[in-house]
């Protein structure tokens, strides 16, 4: 199905949410695309998506993905989206510089991590997952909005 989408070079924004999409694939020629939708798939890499220069947001929540990676090339990516998956390391983010939002909620982190790079990050959303203390924000001047609800935080924690 991906494959067919070869011939749409003019599309800014495509939305694959809820199918049955397993692999990204069939994506190089989307050179102008600033947003994608995969969310409700069946992902369980990302993967395919270094040509897409102009992405400014990616969308890969409900998935089936275990590790950050391959995001390499998304230069000018500003909002990603990687709720309700199976990752459990914030990791391969730090060429990521304009990020503005980052959510990570309903996954198995435990530790906030690997986040130093992001000093323009804005909003960050890492509820429901494993968290219990909050610490490797220092770098994070810009943050205006840290969801950390449905987590493990033990008060005497909180201020470190």
């Amino acid at each position: 199905m991906i494959g067919m989408l070869l011939v749409m070079h003019a599309i800014r924004s495509l939305d694959l949410s809820f199918n049955r999409i397993e692999r990204i694939d069939g994506m190089s020629t989307l050179v102008r695309l600033k947003k994608l939708y995969l969310n409700g798939n069946r992902i369980s890499r990302i993967e395919n998506l270094s040509e897409l220069h102009f992405l400014e947001m990616l969308e890969l929540g409900d998935n089936k993905i275990r590790h950050i990676e391959n995001l390499e090339g998304l230069n000018v990516l500003e909002q990603l989206f990687l709720g309700k998956n199976k990752i459990s390391k914030i990791q391969n983010l730090a060429h990521l510089v304009t990020l503005r939002l980052l959510s990570l909620q309903g996954n198995r982190i435990v530790c906030i991590e690997n986040l130093s790079e992001l000093t323009n990050l804005k909003e960050l959303y890492v509820s429901e997952n494993g968290i219990t203390r909050i610490d490797g924000l220092d770098n994070l001047m810009s943050l205006t909005l840290l969801d950390l609800s449905h987590n493990k935080i033990i008060w005497k924690y909180f201020f470190i």
